[in-house]
């Protein structure tokens, strides 16, 4: 649809240093169409935004850009949007009083353009982010005094992304997620103790939505656990690299050494022709443990991803249907979309994430079996080595000639090993731990797919 209203046509606030009251417990969305003019927002938007729903709907969704928002946070926000991707991002609004309020916005493609989830924000990264969007704008505006505004713009950018860099993040993707999730993981920390579905309109909210979001909410909670793993993967997976480059290096000194030694006397070649075999084996298990290390990891942070974003999407369908417990009797509303076609975009935007959900818990296990093997054999090859360096010290004890190389490779091979002992024993806790989850994967699983199978039979509310 086209804009029916024109921003020039509003009296643009000037900005207050008063912040708008907006609660953890609240979540607020809209619905715009592929140009962005807003076509639905909810009663927390209109009542955070001060603007009566005849002045939001049909206007374009920048009426509430807040000054204080680099140009260049709404480029990547729209780069991912575009590229038909979800995105997150911290975003101060203006309200129409001039006040300001800070949200974590989740927006996502949908039928018929775009929507918007946006909850409080409340973590330290928050804070951080303030600074760096100070920071970015300073940049953003002392750009534009030499060039272009979209090439102040584009710096601004690149600013961003060096930043996000510098807090330890290899891209702004992977930096949005892990906020999304800590601002998540704090909002369900403020309302611990609290399950507002159970207590207010329950009936507005049908039972296998309640028991939805219930599941979702038990593997927001795992993703600690998750995210232990993953973190224990990436810093212990280094040694693979430099384990299967010190057996091979270490072979070859001792293949290089015994050629120095009495040919009548075999024994050593033989332990340093054991050495060269044991590495290129050790090569190849090392290869493929790399290899499922990689694999567990991509899949792991696409689970988080596909959870955090169901859930989000749920508990905002939710919160809807409660509402509409709550206006049955109110007909005043003038947005653009019935109450079925809302809920049927929210549907659709969140069953995808759903049946992916599914599909990473059914492989879940499959590859922390194949990492678990992995784990044994890395374990069996320790015990070679240790059995080669054993048998080394011993012929090398037989020997007086040109044994210093000997003695030094053995020695060096020993710290190896030991080191690597110590690596595999981390691991194997962790992968152990999580193979002990089987059954809370498959069990959430076959709920899902329960649930979603009902989902898919029945209406979310009725005429």
């Amino acid at each position: 649809m086209e804009a029916t209203k024109k921003i020039k046509d509003f009296t643009i606030p000037k900005p207050l240093n008063k912040e708008r009251p907006f609660e953890y417990h609240e979540l607020f969305f809209s619905i715009t169409d592929p140009k962005s003019v807003i076509t639905y927002a909810n009663d927390v938007f209109i009542r955070i935004s001060a603007y009566p729903e005849e002045e939001l709907i049909g206007v374009l969704h920048k009426i509430i850009r807040h000054p204080d928002v680099p140009r260049a946070v709404f480029r990547i926000f729209w780069d991912f949007l575009e590229a038909g991707k979800p995105v997150a991002a911290y975003v101060k609004n203006l309200a129409k009083d001039g006040c300001y309020y800070w949200v974590m916005a989740l927006a996502f493609p949908c039928e018929g353009g775009y929507l918007s989830i946006r909850l409080k924000p409340g973590t330290k990264l928050f804070k951080t982010v303030e600074k760096l969007y100070k920071e970015a704008l300073e940049v953003e505006k002392s750009a534009e005094q030499h060039t272009d505004k979209k090439t102040a713009m584009m710096q601004a950018v690149d600013f961003i992304n060096k930043k996000i860099n510098e807090l330890g993040f290899d891209s702004y993707e992977s930096f949005m997620w892990h906020a999304l999730e800590q601002e998540m993981a704090n909002r369900q920390d403020h309302l611990s103790g609290t399950n507002d579905i159970t207590h207010k309109n329950v009936e507005s909210v049908p039972f296998q939505m309640r028991d939805l979001e219930h599941l979702l909410s038990g593997l927001f909670n795992h993703l600690g656990r998750v995210r232990g793993l993953q973190t224990n993967l990436a810093e212990n997976s280094g040694f693979i690299n430099t384990l299967s480059s010190s057996i091979a290096l270490l072979s070859l000194n001792a293949q290089i050494g015994s050629s120095k030694i009495n040919q009548q006397d075999i024994s050593l070649s033989v332990v340093a022709k054991n050495m060269g075999d044991q590495a290129v084996k050790g090569k190849s298990i090392l290869t493929n443990m790399k290899s499922n290390i990689k694999q567990l990891d991509k899949l792991l942070s696409a689970m988080a991803f596909d959870v955090i974003s169901s859930k989000l999407m749920v508990e905002m369908t939710n919160t809807y249907l409660k509402g509409l417990g709550e206006e049955r009797t109110d007909s005043t509303h003038v947005t653009e979309l019935s109450p079925h076609e809302v809920i049927s975009i929210l549907k659709n935007a969140f069953s995808p994430y759903l049946n992916s959900t599914s599909r990473h818990l059914a492989k879940l296990p499959h590859h922390i079996h194949k990492l678990s093997s992995n784990i044994h054999e890395v374990e069996k090859l320790l015990k070679m080595l240790r059995f080669t360096h054993n048998t080394g010290k011993i012929e090398i004890s037989r020997i007086r000639e040109n044994s210093h190389t000997f003695t030094t490779t053995f020695k060096e091979l020993l710290q190896e090993i030991d080191a690597a002992q110590e690596v595999v024993s981390t691991l194997s806790d962790f992968i152990n731990e999580s193979r002990s989850y089987h059954r809370f994967y498959y069990q959430n699983n076959t709920n899902l797919k329960s649930i979603t199978d009902r989902l898919e039979m029945n209406a979310l509310i009725t005429a």
